[in-house]
């Protein structure tokens, strides 16, 4: 692990270059495509069944586990990392960075990871027929 970046920035970029690995993205997608069939009926909008609110808890789960990992490694903690990315969104708002946490925050909200796995679930079945 590199050295503490200095900006607020800075430490953004190492925690999401952290995030972007090969081994974790290929963990990721495993998980969405093997976890997708729950939504199978998936309507937004709609009420959600508890299997799709149980996956969604496990990917948490696994997202969490993820970022704990880069806290014990960098010593960067929850409440830096959140300061952190609100410094950045205020300080530089059209920035790569910005941007890269909006998607990140987004990934963690229930509506948007439960189209992003319906999504998945159609993209797999359409590759099977």
């Amino acid at each position: 692990m590199s050295s503490k970046a200095s900006t607020p920035e800075e430490r953004v970029e190492q925690l999401l270059e952290y995030c972007n690995d090969k081994e974790w993205n290929s963990a990721m997608e495993k998980f969405m495509v093997d976890e997708c069939i729950v939504f199978e009926e998936y309507d937004e909008g709609g009420e959600y069944s508890l299997q799709q609110t149980d996956t969604y808890h496990k990917f948490l789960k696994l997202f969490e586990g993820k970022l704990e990992d880069y806290m014990k490694k960098s010593g960067y903690s929850k409440r830096e990392i959140f300061s952190d990315f609100r410094l950045v969104e205020e300080q530089n708002p059209d920035s790569f960075t910005a941007h890269a946490i909006q998607f990140v925050l987004a990934v963690v909200e229930f509506k948007v990871f439960a189209s992003l796995m319906y999504d998945t679930y159609k993209t797999t079945t359409n590759k099977k027929k």
